[in-house]
């Protein structure tokens, strides 16, 4: 059996969870699979059920270490997707996390992000796997760990945008699409609209309203799609009809990059934490998409000035369309991965 140690929330976001479920339903092929969760939402609780995947759910207000008294005793192990803000802005305490665990005999896996938002402490103990589901690790010193898996050969994305590439036509860009994920803790989704609204183009508009954004944002995004006639999409539970109906996405530095690419689609995105900044731009550096710069220091006028400019001069997009064409994903990176663990935990 696997547990698999994650979270999803208005603040966090739903990238670690979903990407954690796109391996799950493969590792789940061939061994039981539990989710260990704190108040997770109904939204995820019903994604888990659907997939016959259990869950315990964890009292809030533990330390990570803590929690390990409520585990079950049979744990042997486990997949830590845990590396969002509130754990590397405190890396000791993950690291104590990490040393009980190894001494309660625990297998370890790490699902970590990268650069300056990896998880990377000098003291810790040698895990059984470190794994890194992206383009663009440039890391040269290997973690400390038995096994080591990253690259394009283990992003994590649902199979159906990795099946559903098509080209787009050069030179003819007439939809676009506006997700920043299921929560957008930084509202950034409410901050494009305003900017886009002002804007004198002829393109349509369609706007993603994810499964956890809170209240206030949700009438602040309906406030500003009744005035101009903007398209909503209510918490999808995917974003593949999305995806084929856009010419381009304008998203966040997550997941939504990735499945984008998969399915033939160019992105301008934003860094949605400081620490994304270096990556965003190592990823921009394919050619697949646009990077703005980080959330916080661009301004609605900052969001116009370049799609007005990028709308001007399609040469730009159309260079993103034949990049994609060459990095076109050729396989499941959950399906590489799932086995991958699954022979090395001898499961």
């Amino acid at each position: 059996m696997i547990y698999i140690r994650c979270d999803a929330s208005e603040v966090i976001g739903w990238g670690h969870f979903k990407r954690c479920l796109i391996l799950a339903k493969y590792l789940v092929k061939k061994t039981s699979v539990c989710f260990l969760m704190v108040q997770p939402d109904d939204a995820v609780k019903t994604l888990l059920l659907e997939e016959n995947i259990d869950l315990l759910e964890l009292p809030s207000g533990l330390s990570f270490s803590q929690e390990l008294s409520i585990y079950p005793q049979h744990v042997k192990n486990i997949i830590l997707d845990i590396g969002y803000r509130q754990t590397l802005n405190h890396p000791d305490e993950f690291n104590l996390y990490l040393k009980k665990l190894k001494c309660a005999s625990i297998q370890t896996i790490i699902i970590d992000g990268l650069d300056d938002d990896a998880f990377r402490h000098p003291e810790a103990p040698e895990v059984l796997a470190y794994i890194q589901p992206y383009w663009g690790v440039t890391e040269t010193t290997s973690p400390h760990s038995k096994e080591w898996f990253y690259g394009a050969e283990y992003i994590l994305i649902d199979d159906i945008y990795v099946m559903s590439y098509h080209k787009r036509h050069l030179n003819s860009l007439n939809n676009i699409l506006i997700t920043f994920g299921a929560s957008d803790p930084q509202n950034n989704t409410a901050k494009v609209l305003r900017a886009l609204s002002v804007m004198d183009i002829k393109q349509k508009l369609k706007v993603v309203i994810g499964p956890s954004f809170s209240e206030t944002h949700i009438n602040e995004i309906d406030e500003i799609c009744e005035a101009h006639n903007i398209d909503k999409v209510l918490a999808p539970s995917n974003l593949l009809d999305q995806y084929k109906w856009a010419d381009l996405a304008i998203c966040a530095s997550s997941t939504s990059r990735y499945e984008a690419a998969a399915c033939g689609l160019p992105v301008i995105f934003t860094a949605i934490y400081p620490q994304h900044v270096k990556l965003s731009k190592t990823y921009a550096q394919y050619g697949t998409s646009k990077y703005i710069g980080y959330c916080e220091d661009v301004l609605e006028t900052d969001w116009q000035t370049y799609i007005e400019n990028f709308l001007a001069n399609l040469s730009n997009y159309n260079s993103m369309i034949n990049t994609l064409e060459q990095l076109k994903q050729k396989q499941s990176g959950a399906a590489n991965l799932a086995n991958a663990l699954l022979k090395i935990l001898n499961l």
